[in-house]
Parts: structure tokens; sequence; C-alpha cells
């Protein structure tokens, strides 16, 4: 466990929170994808109420787990030069991927607890201003998901473990 993971496993321990994760399916993520992702639901509970959402894994980690598939020998993918280019050498490392999902550290590190409440503002803070007009109702979209985020973070945590949280990421 590196340093990151264990400091999102304390933060759950600190603020109470469990932290489940299941996966949904393989396909495209985001509007417009043109790779498939692994796609999964987590959800964050504590006592102060619960916060679930669907994240996206990244294309290397979906493409690692795919490569070491239940079925696949140790021999095929040993032999299997794109084994070599996801980090897979070793039998160890076919078991570990295999059996890989996102962790908590993943999930907390993307998550924001703060969003500019005005939509012209958040599009200058991210870069948005000269997005085509096709463009908007998918920016809307995306930042009507992150006012929810930043809303469910603040009803879950005090502003001391928001700042907490900060430091995680």
């Amino acid at each position: 466990m590196n340093e990151y993971t264990k400091q999102a496993e304390q933060f759950l321990a600190d603020t109470g929170t469990t932290f489940e994760i299941e996966f949904l399916r393989t396909g495209p993520y985001f509007a417009g994808d043109k790779e498939i992702r692994d796609i999964y639901q987590f959800t964050l509970t504590n006592a102060r109420g619960s916060y679930s959402a669907t994240f996206g894994d990244s294309t290397r980690n979906t493409k690692r787990r795919a490569m070491v598939r239940h079925g696949t020998t140790w021999l095929e993918i040993k032999n299997n030069p794109q084994a070599r280019k996801l980090g897979i050498s070793t039998r160890e490392e076919a078991i570990t991927a295999r059996h890989a999902k996102p962790n908590a550290y993943n999930i907390l590190a993307g998550m924001s607890s703060y969003t500019e409440p005005v939509f012209s503002d958040w599009c200058e803070d991210y870069g948005y201003t000269d997005a085509p007009m096709l463009d908007y109702p998918k920016l809307r979209a995306m930042h009507n998901a992150c006012l929810a985020e930043s809303k469910a973070m603040e009803r879950m945590f005090t502003p001391e473990q928001l700042e907490q949280l900060k430091d995680i990421s």
C-alpha cells in the first residue's frame, strides 16, 4: 500500500466513512469516448450522509485487467508483448492486475469539495471559455454534476475534514 492509499484509508477511518465499490460494466464512459474503460459504482457513507456516483477507471487499467482475465494462462500472458507494455512481467503482477479495482484514494483524490457556483466562472476556471457553443449543454451537465458532488461532500464532512481531504489529492 503506497502513502497516498494509506492517507485515504486513514481519512475514511478518521471520519467514520465506509467505502464500497462495485464493477458495473466495460464501455464508453464520457460522452464521445473513443475508448472503453471499466466503470464502477462507488458509495461513501458516514453518520452525516451518503454519496454514490460512477467512476470510469483509466484505459490502461482496463487494458491490464482485460489482458489477465480469468481463463488466460500465465504462458499466454508471458508471451504477449502487449503485457510487458502494460507493466505485467511477472505472475504476481498478473494476479494483482486481474483483481485490481479502484481504491479509496483513486476516488477521493478526484472529488471536489468546492465548485464555482457560477457557470461562466467555472468555465473560465477550467479553460472552457473558448469551447464551441455545441459543447455548452455537455459543459452545463458537467458543472451540475460537480455542484452536486460538492454539496454532498459539504453535507458529509466538516470544514476541517474537507481540508484534510484536500491533502489527499
